[in-house]
């Protein structure tokens, strides 16, 4: 861990932006364990591994080891994002396919166990289809990655592209997805 923090804290160390040492030093601990866990509060928006002390640190990849045993934990919601971060950058997987697996892991593990929140589940729906989109996994695939809610108003545009090839009640439909409950 010691070396991962300092693989940046040099003068001389190339210029490189907060996403790009983000990925290094993760490609650096990815087979990284640990096993002294931490409990605490930590908030920060797009955190790193640079935002964490060592204490959080080893609770992280503490944390980080039981996950990819299958064993979901609570933890600062901060932290389960630098896992998502790790996922949506290969860090930890083998292939873009793995990637969105353990993603979809994540979602039922922690997400649907109530450990997590609403915004996380829309984050993670919304950055899993763009994913998917840049890996060019075929499109059935991804469309089970997508947001549902997506997928709804997607096949609602479509109706109204087109409304001569639908009934007056799948219009309707359509137009009530965009326009809300009132207009029903």
């Amino acid at each position: 861990i010691l070396k991962m923090r300092r693989m940046f804290q040099y003068e001389n160390a190339l210029p490189l932006t907060k996403n790009e040492k983000f990925y290094l030093q993760g490609k650096f601990m990815e087979d990284y364990e640990d096993d002294a866990p931490w409990t605490g509060s930590f908030r920060c928006y797009f955190p790193t591994y640079q935002d964490l002390n060592l204490r959080m640190l080893r609770g992280y990849f503490t944390w980080r080891t039981h996950v990819r045993r299958g064993e979901f934990q609570p933890i600062a919601l901060s932290l389960a994002y630098i896992y998502i971060y790790e996922l949506l950058n290969g860090i930890g997987t083998s292939s873009p396919e793995e990637s969105l697996q353990k993603m979809r892991e994540f979602e039922q593990g922690f997400l649907d166990t109530g450990l997590g929140d609403e915004n996380m589940r829309q984050n993670l729906h919304r950055w899993m289809l763009e994913y998917a989109v840049l890996h060019d996994i075929p499109p059935a695939l991804a469309r089970r990655y997508a947001d549902p809610a997506l997928i709804e108003k997607d096949e609602a545009l479509a109706v109204l592209r087109s409304p001569e090839e639908f009934t007056d009640e799948e219009i309707f439909s359509a137009l009530c997805i965009f326009a809300g409950k009132k207009l029903e």
